[in-house]
């Protein structure tokens, strides 16, 4: 009897397994910290973009955010990145600009950008947004290239005290 529950369970975790999507997405909120992760996700071309997202679930005074995320891509397009918090975008990005160009110069090359803000500073500029709001972090990504850019993308967002 033993060994027929295990086939079946076994059975039953290989359907699973190859009825699952190709393409594996997984986010996690948290208090003070947020989770993005992706496999081989297709951008098509054309000036096209892809937005990823993870949540903090509550903004607080006196507390910065800040955002890194590392991007693979399997081509050699410019390819320009963007960050944003309830619609507001970060700064950043290493060099002082909000947006960044990040120009993929091998085959399947690793790009890590990071951004900020000062969350006292957007919600004097956007009063209500901000403090005790849930704050939905998004990555933007443009593929400018005449072709599909397919990504792997690791993102975290942290709150974190000034």
């Amino acid at each position: 009897m033993k060994q027929k529950l295990c086939v079946a369970a076994l059975a039953g975790v290989l359907v699973v397994t190859f009825a699952a999507p190709s393409t594996f997405a997984e986010s996690l909120s948290g208090k003070n910290t947020a989770f993005f992760q992706t496999d081989a996700l297709a951008i098509i071309p054309g000036d096209s973009s892809e937005t990823f997202s993870a949540t903090i679930l509550k903004g607080k005074p006196k507390r910065v955010l800040t955002l890194t995320a590392t991007m693979l891509a399997d081509a050699m397009p410019p390819n320009q990145v963007q960050a944003w918090v309830n619609g507001v975008q970060m700064s950043g990005c290493g060099t002082g600009v909000n947006t960044c160009f990040l120009d993929v110069t091998s085959i399947y090359h690793n790009n890590t950008a990071m951004w900020w803000l000062d969350l006292d500073e957007a919600e004097a500029a956007n009063p209500g947004v901000f403090k005790g709001q849930p704050l939905s972090v998004d990555l933007e990504i443009w593929n400018g290239a005449p072709f599909d850019l397919y990504v792997y993308v690791t993102m975290t967002a942290r709150m974190e005290k000034k």
